[in-house]
């Protein structure tokens, strides 16, 4: 690795009040947990390949999508990765949001979202019901919900924690309804800033198609747009927000109560289009808790739907990456005590299994956080098990995450043992992030190797 790039990425882990002060250098971090490759050793290179065009100035913008359940979907963990990312390799933008607040939990890091007026709100995990007059029409976003309305001045809004920046944004809609069977008529909306004046669009007629719908916020205008319905019937996808320079978007697509299967019940072109229009670099898959909670677990069927939603789904990211995040220690709920899944390890097997039939990365997350013997003692002495994560991974934890570990009534596990609390997800995050970094300078290390051999090749070339 050149001599510049190891010194910048010290200084970026050590840099003060950054979120990397949980952790040390890299070469304190030689005792990480490595990502299995149980298909072939190079499955992430097309995404480290892209971050390595990122640092020489190369690309403008690296997207990396994570789905998964409750656990991405409070955007905690995912906000750490986030933070993590775009230090490291810059701030590419906040990325995709979902329309106005499909459910009241929703809390997107950095960024706040709402509506006015009557919504009515469709989520993939109830593709299947008729929980509402969307529901298995469709009409679906790259999140899994949509938004639709038919009254007139009702809202949605995404309001920034952030200034100083040009930011461009893209409204995704349905469009068009010709030769489909979505129920929804299409109509006219606005995309209303502060400081500029109103854009309006007709989603109507036309072939059903992916309607994207672009604004743009200037650096002294406050970072807040509205999407005001006008007439007709129109159903909202999500918002993204880039800025205008290079850097890394990470989008978080988690639904409450997910499991893999539910992206099967993403069948719609508005998903697959949103998908394709993104151009990720990285799909990440967080899953595997909600599937073993039950009394039992179909191994086999599992694998197979597995296999065709991981199918589909990479069908339409050609070139792109895929890691599998294996669940972390949880407890079985409505347990006496803490008691780990009697499935975990089969969900995890076949895990296992899908990375490799897809050339995946795979991180085991259970595994390095102690496995079934493990629970407990997270959740009665976090501060002992911090205190071995640092023994044993070589990790400088933050000093204000170990005094608190310190104090009686501390946990980084949530009382019902199966969700984390900030300070948890983040040293989840934080651990992911450092091992993904750990295997870019191995990579880095090998595209140096390979370009030093080639240039020691062409003097003895040239003598012939």
């Amino acid at each position: 690795m050149p001599s510049w790039l190891v010194l910048a990425t010290i200084f970026t882990f050590w840099l003060p009040g950054a979120p990397g002060d949980i952790l040390g250098t890299a070469a304190d971090t030689q005792g990480l947990p490595k990502l299995e490759f149980p298909g072939t050793s190079d499955a992430l290179d097309p995404f480290f390949k892209s971050l390595r065009e990122l640092d020489k100035g190369v690309a403008e913008k690296v997207r990396v999508a994570h789905f998964g359940d409750s656990h991405i979907a409070a955007d905690i963990f995912t906000g750490r990765m986030r933070d993590r990312m775009q230090m490291r390799f810059g701030d590419g933008g906040r990325g995709f949001l979902l329309p106005g607040r499909p459910w009241s939990g929703y809390r997107p890091d950095n960024a706040s979202t709402g509506h006015t007026g009557r919504w009515s709100f469709s989520n993939a995990l109830y593709a299947r019901t008729k929980r509402t007059e969307h529901i298995g029409k469709g009409i679906f976003g790259l999140g899994g919900f949509a938004a639709c309305t038919e009254e007139p001045d009702a809202s949605l809004f995404v309001e920034l924690a952030r200034s100083g920046e040009i930011l461009l944004g893209e409204v995704y809609a349905a469009a068009g309804t010709e030769g489909t069977a979505t129920g929804t008529e299409g109509g006219r909306f606005c995309i209303e800033t502060p400081r500029r004046a109103a854009e309006c669009f007709d989603t109507r007629g036309g072939r059903a198609a992916l309607g994207v719908y672009p604004f743009r916020l200037d650096p002294l205008e406050d970072k807040r747009v509205s999407i005001v319905q006008k007439s007709g019937e129109n159903c909202f996808l999500g918002v993204s927000v880039e800025d205008d320079a290079p850097g890394v978007v990470y989008d978080s697509l988690g639904i409450n109560g997910a499991r893999l299967s539910t992206l099967g019940n993403l069948t719609s072109p508005y998903f697959e289009e949103i998908l394709v229009h993104r151009k990720y670099n990285l799909v990440i898959l967080s899953y595997g808790t909600n599937e073993t909670v039950g009394r039992s677990f179909d191994a086999a069927g599992y694998l197979k739907k597995g296999d065709e939603v991981l199918g589909h789904l990479l069908d339409y990211l050609p070139g792109g990456a895929c890691l599998l995040v294996g669940p972390p220690l949880f407890s079985t709920p409505r347990s006496k005590g803490v008691v780990p899944s009697p499935h975990i390890h089969k969900a995890i097997e076949v895990q296992k299994e899908l990375a490799a039939r897809h050339n995946c990365a795979y991180f085991d997350t259970y595994a390095w956080m102690g496995g079934d013997d493990a629970l407990q003692r997270w959740v009665d002495a976090p501060g002992e098990m911090l205190d071995a994560f640092r023994r044993n991974y070589h990790l400088k934890l933050d000093v204000d995450l170990v005094e608190r570990a310190a104090k009686a009534g501390f946990s980084l596990i949530s009382r019902d043992h199966v969700h984390y609390r900030r300070d948890g997800y983040y040293l989840l995050a934080d651990l992911l992030f450092e091992v993904l970094m750990r295997h870019y300078e191995g990579y880095l290390h090998r595209v140096s190797q390979g370009s030093a051999q080639q240039t020691n090749l062409l003097p003895r070339l040239s003598r012939r």
